[in-house]
């Protein structure tokens, strides 16, 4: 049987790269090296930026007619069925449209529960819009198949499914954009860098407290802190900071992120809740060590023995912060261990576990 996959691609309507839309670029790459035919679908035009970073052969279609509401409920299933799709694969948690064909097997990628937790916290049986996103999770939790991204998450998901043979653990791979081929000396290292989002789970105001306490006694070191901000939330960050050696830098390119990454003494990530936590592999790649909240998947992704933390725990972070500051030592073990741990996502191991996969869903 010759498999054809179609990909829900409504992620790559923004023309920056996000969470969502990296997953499914370095999906679309190991596909199209195991020369799997596949065709992207969106309900909103996928943007050009997006479009310049495809394959150029690849099959397109996207919905600039219609409401995109009525474009994936009535259009979607047919336009699977006319293009002989065998394989209909959604990549951000959600994102099946209920009538699709039977003969079709739907396959969902649900990177972690973290927004289902919080949805059936603040479900509200009076809007209508609320009943269509949980009708929504439910079609992707009853998936023929469902992959996630982490060991952590594969087991959230076994209890909310009640299923275990056809949840699939495939983990993010390593995106060699990222890849430093030097490391840049310890000596020149003059800041601990945050790269992500600024909701509540990722705890930000922890790390600014944290930071504020370490430089009192240590400085001349920074924190650097990347990531897309309202100007609003910004003055608000920036109002809070109790130093002057914390730099809000906004959204960066990946260019830029790789610099941030490589000239650090460490990437903090501080969250309370994570699916995976692609800012571990990504500065291991650009060669410097991490240090991770102990919560949820971050201390599996990056290995037993890197330095981790109780997010909850101020002293914890900043004792760890001062062994990487002040010891070159130890700030070179734990990069070796870091690489080390992560070269289990490498391509060709993330690429070999997906072609495994798809052997047995066809």
């Amino acid at each position: 049987m010759s498999i054809h996959i179609g990909l829900y691609a409504r992620t790559f309507h923004q023309p920056t790269i996000r969470g969502f839309s990296r997953y499914l670029l370095n999906l679309i790459e190991i596909l199209h090296q195991l020369d799997i035919k596949i065709t992207l679908f969106s309900d909103i035009k996928i943007s050009t930026q997006m479009k310049s970073m495809l394959p150029n052969n690849i099959n397109i279609i996207e919905n600039s007619k219609q409401k995109s509401f009525v474009w994936f409920y009535y259009y979607l299933p047919k336009l699977l069925r006319k293009n002989n799709i065998t394989h209909y694969w959604t990549p951000a948690n959600t994102g099946i449209p209920p009538l699709i064909c039977k003969k079709i097997k739907t396959i969902s990628t649900i990177h972690d529960l973290i927004s289902y937790n919080d949805f059936k916290k603040k479900f509200n049986p009076f809007l209508i819009t609320h009943w269509l996103y949980a009708y929504q999770w439910k079609l992707s939790l009853n998936a023929n198949f469902i992959v996630t991204v982490s060991d952590f998450s594969n087991k959230e998901i076994v209890k909310v499914s009640h299923r275990i043979d056809t949840i699939f653990t495939i983990p993010n791979l390593l995106d060699n954009n990222f890849l430093q081929n030097q490391i840049v000396p310890y000596s020149e290292r003059k800041y601990f860098f945050y790269a992500g989002g600024f909701d509540e789970r990722k705890n930000i105001y922890f790390l600014l407290d944290s930071f504020s306490n370490f430089e009192k006694e240590y400085h001349g070191i920074e924190l650097l802190i990347a990531g897309g901000l309202s100007l609003e939330k910004r003055n608000e960050l920036e109002s809070y900071a109790k130093s002057n050696k914390i730099k809000f830098l906004g959204y960066v390119d990946d260019s830029q992120l790789k610099m941030l990454y490589s000239k650090a003494i460490a990437t903090i990530i501080p969250s309370m809740e994570e699916g995976f936590g692609l800012q571990i592999v990504e500065s291991a790649l650009s060669k410097t060590p991490v240090l991770v909240s102990n919560r949820t998947s971050l201390p599996e992704v990056a290995g037993p023995d890197i330095f981790n933390f109780d997010p909850t725990n101020s002293n914890q972070l900043i004792e760890q912060m001062i062994k990487l500051a002040l010891s070159e030592t130890i700030w070179n073990d734990q990069l070796e261990k870091l690489i080390r741990n992560t070269k289990r996502f490498s391509s060709d191991n993330i690429k070999n576990r997906l072609d495994n996969f798809l052997k047995m869903v066809v």
